[in-house]
């Protein structure tokens, strides 16, 4: 006679059957992967990362913000782009 464990069980090696623990994720990812290419994981959660200085837009690639001065600003877009001279 074999014994199965119904679903969610295990045997316990002693003829009888024990419920397997729940997986429990907190928050909904582990790493940039889990997230849709426009986010990050940040904290475990899906966040869009972008953190662009003023006058500066953003732009997702492979879940990391690139930041870019808007047409007839300069700077560095990371902290603020002027309008240019």
């Amino acid at each position: 006679m074999i014994c199965v464990c119904p679903s969610g069980y295990v045997s316990s090696g002693s003829g009888t059957c024990k419920a397997t623990p729940p997986v429990i994720m907190i928050g909904e990812c582990v790493s940039d992967a889990d997230c849709p290419e426009e986010k990050a994981c940040v904290q475990r959660v899906c966040i869009a990362p972008c953190n662009c200085g003023p006058n500066a837009d953003c732009r997702i690639k492979d879940h990391k913000p690139v930041c870019a001065c808007r047409e007839g600003y300069e700077g560095n877009p990371e902290l603020e782009c002027v309008r240019g001279m």
